[in-house]
C-alpha cells in the first residue's frame, strides 16, 4: 500500500497538542475547569479543542455544550484554528471592512477572525453580510468545514468522493437548500466526519456538536497519518468500514485497534477492495471512538446504537408454498425512536 499523498502530511500536530495553540489565544476556562462537560457526548472533542486553545468557555466556568452556536462564534473558532495553523491575520483587519453588517469598530476578536476567514475563502457570508447573531445551520456548517479542509489541508473532498464514485446513504439530502450544501454534506460523510442516516440540513448546531464536527475534521482529514486512509465510518452497532486510497492486499498484516472497543474481525469488502470491514463488539451510541493502525491514529467515528424491534406484525399471515421453494414473508417492524 503506497504512502498517503503529501497533501495529507502538511499538518502533523493533533487537535489535543499544545502546538496548535497560538500565543495570542488565552482560553477563558481550561478544559479541566468546564463544569458542564463531563459525561457529555462531545466531551472528548470539547476538551481536545479547549486544550489546543481553539474553543473557549464562559466566564462562569461552563462551556454550554447544548446551547446553539451562532455564525459569529463559528467564525471565531475557524479563525483561531486557521491562525494556529500558520495563517496570518490580515494587516488591514481593523481598517478594511469585510462584511456589510460588521464594521471594523465592532468586537475586535470577531472582526479580526472574520477578516481571516473571509480572505481565506472559508466563510463568505450571505449577500455580503456575516449575520453574526444568527444560528448556524447544519448545511451551512458542512460548507464551511469543507472549505476549511480545502484551504488548510489542500484536500478537495467533493472532488475526491466524486472520483471514488462514493454513494451517499443520507436519506434527507434533498432537504438541503443548495447544490453546494448537498455536496458538502456528502463530502463530510465520505470523510467519516458524519455517519448519520438523516443529516437534518436545516437544523441548528449546538456548541458541543460543532466541537465534534471540527474535531473529526482535524483527526480524519487534516491530521490523517501516512496510512493512506480516506475515511472511517460506522455502518451499524457492530460494523465499521475503513476506506483506503488504494486496494488492500493483505488485511492480516494490518493491526486495527479501536479505543474502548474490541475488534473481532477484519476483512476486505468483496465489492470494493479499498474498504476493510471491521466487526466490533457492541458500540455505545454517540460515543466517540478512535481507530488506529498499530500506534497511528487513522480516524474517529461515533458509535451507533443497536436497533432492536419492539414489535413485529405479519402483513401476510398465511403463505403457502411448495417444499424447498423460496417463500417471501412480509412484516411490519416497529423500533423505538432514537
Amino acid at each position: 500500500m503506497a504512502n498517503q499523498p503529501k497533501k495529507y502530511k502538511k499538518f502533523v500536530a493533533t487537535a489535543a497538542t499544545a502546538t496548535l495553540v497560538a500565543s495570542a489565544i488565552v482560553p477563558v476556562a481550561s478544559a479541566a475547569g468546564f463544569s458542564d462537560v463531563a459525561g457529555n457526548d462531545h466531551e472528548v472533542a470539547i476538551n481536545a479543542l479547549a486544550d489546543a486553545g481553539i474553543i473557549n468557555g464562559y466566564a462562569d466556568g461552563t462551556f454550554k455544550p447544548n446551547q446553539t452556536i451562532n455564525r459569529g462564534q463559528v467564525v471565531k473558532l475557524l479563525g483561531r484554528y486557521l491562525e494556529a495553523q500558520g495563517q496570518e491575520i490580515p494587516a488591514d483587519w481593523n481598517s478594511k471592512q469585510r462584511f456589510n453588517d460588521l464594521p471594523v469598530t465592532a468586537e475586535a476578536e470577531l472582526v479580526k477572525y472574520a477578516a481571516l476567514a473571509k480572505d481565506a475563502g472559508v466563510f463568505n457570508g450571505s449577500n455580503g453580510n456575516l449575520n453574526a447573531s444568527q444560528t448556524m445551520q447544519r448545511q451551512q456548517m458542512a460548507v464551511v468545514l469543507v472549505r476549511a479542509i480545502k484551504e488548510i489541508a489542500g484536500v478537495d473532498l467533493v472532488a475526491e468522493y466524486k472520483k471514488a464514485n462514493f454513494v451517499t446513504e443520507i436519506g434527507d439530502l434533498d432537504k438541503a437548500y443548495s447544490a453546494e450544501q448537498r455536496t458538502a454534506i456528502v463530502a463530510l460523510e465520505y470523510a467519516g466526519i458524519t455517519n448519520v442516516a438523516h443529516f437534518n440540513p436545516g437544523n441548528s448546531v449546538t456548541r458541543g456538536q460543532f466541537a465534534s464536527f471540527l474535531y473529526r475534521t482535524i483527526e480524519n482529514v487534516v491530521n490523517n497519518p501516512e496510512a493512506g486512509v480516506a475515511a472511517v465510518k460506522a455502518i451499524n452497532s457492530t460494523t465499521v468500514e475503513v476506506t483506503f486510497d488504494e486496494e488492500v492486499d493483505n488485511v492480516q498484516a494490518l493491526n486495527f485497534l479501536i479505543s474502548d472497543l474490541e475488534v473481532k474481525n477484519a476483512a476486505v469488502k468483496q465489492t470494493n477492495k479499498k474498504v476493510v470491514v471491521l466487526t466490533t463488539a457492541a458500540q455505545t451510541a454517540d460515543k466517540e471512538y478512535t481507530v488506529s493502525l498499530g500506534e497511528e491514529k487513522i480516524g474517529t467515528f461515533k458509535g451507533i446504537a443497536a436497533v432492536v424491534p419492539t414489535k413485529v406484525d405479519l402483513v401476510e399471515k398465511s403463505v403457502q408454498g411448495k417444499l424447498g421453494q423460496q417463500v417471501t414473508v412480509k412484516a411490519q417492524v416497529t423500533v423505538a425512536e432514537g
